[in-house]
C-alpha cells in the first residue's frame, strides 16, 4: 500500500526515519480536505472502509469548547489536520483489490 501511494503527489503518508520500524496503529494519509469526503465515498463504494481520521478533542462541539488551546504555533494545525486525514485499513485482509479501490479512489 505505502508503495502504492508514493506515485500520487497530493497524498502524504506516514514519514518514518531512515533506520526505524514503524509501530503504525493506524496508516493515516493526508489528502486536501476539499476531496476527502468525496475520496472516501469512492472508497467505500470500493468496498475499502476508510474513515476520517478522529475528531479534534477540543472545538465548538466538545466539552471544552469554552477552553483557549495552548499552541507555540500561530497557526492551529490540528484543526486543518483534522479536515485533511484519513484512516485507511492497515490489516492483513487488505487485498491487492483493495489497494487498487484506494489509489484509484485517490487518484479521482
Amino acid at each position: 500500500l505505502d508503495h502504492a501511494l508514493t506515485a500520487i503527489p497530493s497524498v502524504r503518508r506516514p514519514q518514518v526515519q531512515e533506520g526505524v520500524s514503524p509501530a503504525l496503529s493506524y496508516y493515516a494519509i493526508r489528502v486536501p480536505a476539499a476531496h476527502r469526503d468525496s475520496i472516501l465515498q469512492a472508497m467505500a463504494v470500493g468496498g475499502v472502509h476508510a474513515r476520517p481520521y478522529f475528531s479534534l478533542l477540543t472545538g465548538p462541539v466538545t466539552p471544552f469548547a469554552h477552553c483557549e488551546p495552548i499552541t507555540v504555533s500561530s497557526e492551529v494545525i490540528a484543526a486543518r489536520a483534522a479536515t485533511e486525514l484519513i484512516c485507511l485499513p492497515f490489516h492483513s485482509g487488505v487485498t491487492e483489490r483493495h489497494v487498487d479501490a484506494i489509489v484509484t479512489a485517490l487518484r479521482g
